[in-house]
């Protein structure tokens, strides 16, 4: 990969208005106990939350398709939908494992790093987008495991390569 980011997929830490309220200290035994309990057994479907961002990206992707010319595509406009792809895409990443599905968070990961070092839309990026759209989507769906499995880390190890192969290209 190229050594300069093209963007920053950046955590901004909320500010700890809840600590100031209520001061600091430890919680008890029990209560980590049972916030851990809820948080190992959601309640919630995450499938409609991932397909919602997926359908987002695949959106994008789309519109980026419409342009007669992507490479020629103004840099701002650019920005705007590597943007607008890398934010569902974060959502994604953060989302997957604690909702119980770590294999939509390692591929959204790794995509994201992708996303961070991409300097231009051109048709082999929107490859990469959808190879990674089409993973996280069959994942989403169920046609793949939502745990880390030898078959989806494999997946994910071979699109790594073909990130490797895209920059080694386009990055010289």
């Amino acid at each position: 990969m190229s050594s300069e980011k093209q963007r920053k997929a950046e955590f901004i830490a909320p500010s700890n208005i809840l600590k100031a309220k209520v001061g600091s200290g430890g919680l008890s035994e029990d209560v980590l106990k049972r916030a851990q309990a809820i948080l190992d057994t959601p309640d919630a479907d995450f499938k409609p939350l991932a397909l919602n961002y997926l359908n987002s990206i695949d959106e994008t992707v789309a519109h980026a398709l419409t342009f007669d010319n992507l490479g020629a595509v103004d840099e701002d406009t650019n920005e705007v939908l590597l943007n607008t792809i890398l934010y569902p895409a974060l959502e994604l990443k953060s989302h997957g494992t604690m909702f119980q599905y770590p294999m939509i968070s390692r591929a959204a990961g790794d995509f994201v790093r992708f996303l961070e070092f991409v300097k231009h839309l051109n048709s082999e990026t929107l490859v990469v987008i959808k190879a990674y759209h089409k993973i996280m989507n069959m994942i989403a769906t169920g046609s793949l495991p939502k745990y880390e499995t030898p078959h989806g880390n494999q997946m994910c190890v071979e699109l790594n390569h073909a990130c490797t192969r895209y920059f080694e290209k386009h990055h010289k």
